[in-house]
């Protein structure tokens, strides 16, 4: 594939022009692409045009449209599955303390697939090193008590990916 060459803002505008694309306010749709990357802005116009051709309907101000509703979208929804993820973690440390202690997580014989507990448990020891040096809980624990950590605090360096044993 041969490299592409670099293009102006004004070249940018030139070529959606130049594909069918309507632009009303031309200061706005350069400064939204000078923002927003115009690859990753292009994405966003998948739905307006084929085969590089724009709708006859098509405008500038339809990406931006489509660009700020996926961003608010994403925001929302990243938003609500943080809640649910911190609540799973919290039940999940609180049921599984009661029946195995609070290093019951540190025995692999307490998960049914011990090769998926060893990587869980690497992952998150990686997060504890990664994150020791900002983070209060884990100095406590690691350089001030010189202990394990128990499983409702350790829970925090799970992520939903790696959690599931």
């Amino acid at each position: 594939m041969a490299d592409k060459d670099f293009k102006t803002i004004d070249e940018q505008i030139e070529i959606l022009r130049s594909r069918g694309l309507t632009i009303e306010d031309e200061a706005e749709a350069k400064d939204f692409l000078l923002r927003n990357n115009y690859y990753r802005v292009s994405g966003y116009s998948l739905t307006l045009r084929k085969n590089d051709v724009f709708a006859k309907s098509a405008t500038f101000q339809n990406i931006e449209d489509i660009y700020n509703f996926d961003h608010e979208f994403r925001h929302i929804i990243l938003h609500h599955i943080e809640t649910i993820e911190v609540q799973m973690k919290s039940i999940y440390a609180y049921e599984f303390t009661k029946v195995y202690g609070p290093l019951g997580y540190l025995d692999a014989a307490n998960f049914s697939n011990q090769a998926k507990h060893k990587e869980i448990v690497d992952k998150a020891n990686q997060q504890k090193r990664q994150r020791l040096a900002h983070e209060a809980y884990l100095k406590h624990f690691i350089n001030d008590l010189h202990q394990e950590i128990p499983l409702w605090a350790y829970v925090d360096l799970l992520t939903m990916r790696h959690s599931a044993v």
